[in-house]
């Protein structure tokens, strides 16, 4: 089959609407291999233009006049029965209906500039409901500094990253507005079960609390790989959706980790077993037997609970508390189980360390997660007071890193406020100006002892450079000096 030429001006068009008349007559079958590329990205840039079309369309639905059916006048605003309109026009329903029709009159209405992006198909619907969502309520006036800023480099932002983008922007621009929404949010919070077409259920959860959920997430997969590691024979997404189940049904209710690591070893599901072949696992009882569960276990020998003295547990004066001592080396008893209180599983936060100290409002980040709030930030470093590591990044004016490491030190705060966790990361970030000046300058309360610590190591770091500065020229660093006897 002989390949059909593309169109002239075909690869020099990146406006949707003069892509029309070249897409009436082309059969993509026909394009040559090196052109199948340009054909789907007009392609994906015409369907853009159509859905910004199809947004004014449901828009002028809602803002009918339904009294006056043969006039042209609009509302102000969209109609209360606009949602049944196209919902009935549709075959949609009601609740569908109504998010389309919010999702178009916040695009054509309140983000003008989003809408004619996608009109000319330099954003796609996927990203145009990442800025409604982001938007929707924020004044005009911001959402569109915003949006001078985002949108010529979104069409190269995957929708996770222009979320991200647009959260720590949305906060930097209004603070209150991201607490507040956030704050709205949490308070919305629910869990929803589904059904779907194959029989099986979908739990989703909204609105959780970022500490809160982060933390969850981490404690069941650093439970599903001892799981996996134990022998269960299962992927890691089965062993931690069993570990979900298991805990919201109560199954795993008083059972210390390794006996839940036991019950799933011993539980089987027939629908994990390859076809025509047994099950995974072979015991029926989802609970290990009394007899199963060694004396030792039932008391709290678990290994994540016998913490170690370690550098994590350490305050700003470089020792150990006395009145944290015991609490280290034996952790508390449970007061239902009767065994040893193990402690919550850390999560990473990175942050910086001049939001800790106050001196301003600068998201977070969780990795994997994305941007936390402030307070939510603070929150996850106040709970991993002790046993967790400390990091620290030291970056220069323009961000670029200079020298990393791990602290030793804490702030200073008292005995009852120490959060206490197992395997996580605190990670504080600061620009070297910064640290010289609040080193330099005075007492910052609880955190002097951790200022000054990264102080000094900078110092003894800056120290060690000074040497090969002196000789900017020099190409190899310099041999060893030979050893002489005396």
């Amino acid at each position: 089959m002989t390949p059909v030429a593309l169109p002239t001006g075909w690869r020099a068009s990146r406006r949707a609407r003069r892509s029309v008349s070249m897409l009436a007559g082309l059969d993509p079958r026909r394009a040559a291999n090196n052109d199948t590329v340009t054909v789907l990205a007009a392609r994906y840039r015409q369907l853009a233009h159509e859905q910004a079309r199809l947004l004014e369309a449901l828009v002028e639905v809602g803002r009918s006049d339904l009294d006056d059916p043969g006039g042209t006048s609009r509302l102000d605003a969209v109609g209360e029965r606009a949602g049944g309109e196209i919902a009935a026009t549709l075959t949609l329903t009601g609740v569908a209906a109504d998010r389309e029709l919010g999702f178009a009159d916040a695009i054509v209405t309140g983000l003008p500039a989003v809408h004619a992006a996608l009109s000319v198909g330099r954003l796609d619907r996927g990203k145009a409901w990442v800025f409604a969502d982001h938007l929707a309520d924020l004044p005009a006036d911001q959402a569109a500094l915003i949006c001078a800023a985002l949108l010529p480099i979104a069409s190269g932002l995957t929708t996770g990253q222009l979320r991200a983008r647009l959260a720590r922007m949305l906060h930097d621009i209004d603070p209150e507005h991201a607490r507040r929404r956030y704050q709205r949010a949490v308070r919305e919070r629910a869990v929803i079960g589904c059904l779907a077409s194959d029989g099986s259920v979908t739990v989703t959860a909204t609105g959780l609390p970022t500490d809160e959920a982060a933390t969850a997430c981490e404690r069941l997969d650093v439970l599903a790989h001892a799981v996996q590691r134990a022998g269960h024979p299962g992927r890691l997404g089965q062993i931690q959706t069993d570990l979900f189940l298991g805990m919201l049904d109560g199954s795993f209710h008083h059972l210390s980790e390794p006996e839940i690591v036991a019950a799933l070893l011993h539980r089987s599901r027939p629908e994990d077993a390859a076809p025509d072949g047994p099950p995974t696992a072979t015991a029926e009882s989802p609970i290990p037997e009394a007899e199963a569960r060694p004396e030792t276990e039932r008391t709290g020998s678990d290994s994540h609970a016998a913490a170690q003295t370690t550098a994590a547990d350490v305050d700003s004066t470089g020792t150990r508390p006395p009145d944290d001592a015991a609490a280290v080396a034996e952790p508390p008893a449970d007061a239902e189980t009767g065994g040893v209180a193990v402690p919550r599983v850390g999560v990473e936060i990175r942050v910086g360390l001049t939001t800790l100290l106050g001196l301003d409002e600068r998201c977070g980040e969780v990795p994997g997660l994305g941007p936390v709030l402030p307070h939510v930030a603070r929150t996850l470093v106040a709970a991993q007071y002790r046993g967790a590591e400390w990091r620290f990044a030291i970056v220069d004016s323009d961000g670029q890193l200079l020298l990393a490491g791990t602290t030793r030190r804490r702030p200073a705060i008292a005995a009852t406020d120490r959060g206490r966790c197992r395997d996580g990361i605190v990670e504080l970030h600061i620009d070297a100006d910064t640290l010289t000046r609040l080193a330099a300058g005075p007492e910052r309360g609880p955190w002097s002892g951790v200022l000054a610590d990264l102080a000094d190591q900078y110092a003894r770091w800056a120290d060690r450079l000074a040497p090969l500065d002196q000789r900017p020229d020099d190409r190899f660093a310099r041999a060893r000096p030979p050893h002489r006897d005396p």
